[in-house]
Parts: structure tokens; C-alpha cells; sequence
């Protein structure tokens, strides 16, 4: 209770400075104006494309030119774009980090930090060498933004995550691939 008078006093203080921060663990969670608005980026978000590889049945994310270079090379082929994200930190963003597992091939995106502790600790994922962060999102629906939703099922190489922001291709997943619903990895344009 004394956790959140102090919250809260914190929030009326600064109210009447001229924004308010919200913040959750490490990451800028909301961004607020001296009127109590929401704090939107100005800057036009990129494209993060998805990439799937056949032989594996994985899917893969990426902003990079080069990135879809080498994993075309590797074998993936571009599957079109999934969402778009910001390069770098924008007002009420947070990071879309990028996890892979070496031993199943497998990528995994959130910017929840603790799914992402979790795939850390005890799911044998690491931090993407080149690109621990695939972009910037929101962690909620705010400035026009919309659900990226990861679906999961079962393969031979583990869990294959498939991340859509169309409502229609989540439905056709769900029911004719056996996809299963894993949530939101976060929103974005």
C-alpha cells in the first residue's frame, strides 16, 4: 500500500513539472504529456520482415538487409512483412528482443522481460548475437498500434513461433496449420 501512495505521489509531482515517465523494471514503459496525453513517436517505423525456412519450419524476424541476405543464404525465404518497428527508442516504446536457440534452430521474440528471463534461464535461448533487439514496439495497444501475435505448435526441431499482425492469417493458423495461441509479443504498426 505505501508502494503505491508513494506511485502515486510520484505521478502528481511530476504532473505538474512537465511529463510524466512510467516506468517498469529497466524499460520506459509510458511517456506521458504535461496534460496527461500519451507521448506517440514521430519518426515513420520500418519494415520487420518475416522469413520462414521449409526445411525447419521456422520463422524468422528482421529489419536488416543484410540479415535477410545471410538467411536466405541459410535456406529461409521471405514470407513478407510481419509488422513495422521502430530502429531505435521512440517516446512509449520498449525493445522487441530477439532470442535464439542454437540447438533447435529456433528464434524467439517478446518484450516482456519476463518471458524473456525465462527463455534465458531455462529454455536454452540466448541473446541473438547480431541483433538482440529486432526493433522498438509498444508494450500495449496505444498510438494507433495493433496486436503482433505469436502462435505456437509442437515440431521436430521444438516450439515453431509464427508472429502475424493479420487477424485473418492468426485464424487460419489457429485452425487449419494447429497453431495455438501464445499471446502478444507486443504492438506495433
Amino acid at each position: 500500500m505505501n508502494t503505491l501512495k508513494f506511485f502515486l505521489a510520484t505521478v502528481l509531482l511530476v504532473a505538474h513539472a512537465a511529463a510524466i515517465v512510467i516506468h517498469n523494471s529497466d524499460q520506459v514503459v509510458l511517456r506521458l504529456d504535461s496534460k496527461g496525453a500519451v507521448v506517440c513517436p514521430q519518426s515513420k517505423p520500418q519494415k520487420l520482415y518475416r522469413l520462414f525456412n521449409a526445411d525447419i519450419e521456422h520463422f524468422f524476424l528482421t529489419t536488416s538487409d543484410s540479415k535477410i541476405s545471410a538467411a536466405q543464404a541459410d535456406g529461409y525465404e521471405i514470407d513478407g512483412v510481419a509488422a513495422h518497428v521502430f530502429h531505435k527508442r521512440e517516446p512509449s516504446t520498449v525493445p522487441l528482443y530477439h532470442l535464439y536457440n542454437e540447438r533447435t534452430e529456433n528464434h524467439f521474440f517478446t518484450h516482456d522481460e519476463l518471458e524473456r528471463n525465462a527463455a534465458l534461464d531455462d529454455e536454452g535461448f540466448e541473446y541473438h548475437l547480431e541483433t538482440p533487439i529486432a526493433g522498438y514496439l509498444f508494450p500495449r495497444r496505444m498510438c494507433g498500434a495493433k496486436p503482433l501475435w505469436r502462435l505456437v505448435k509442437d515440431g521436430h526441431h521444438g516450439l515453431h513461433r509464427f508472429y502475424t499482425t493479420d487477424p485473418y492469417e492468426r485464424d487460419a493458423a489457429l485452425v487449419n496449420e494447429g497453431y495455438i495461441d501464445a499471446g502478444v509479443a507486443g504492438y506495433v504498426h
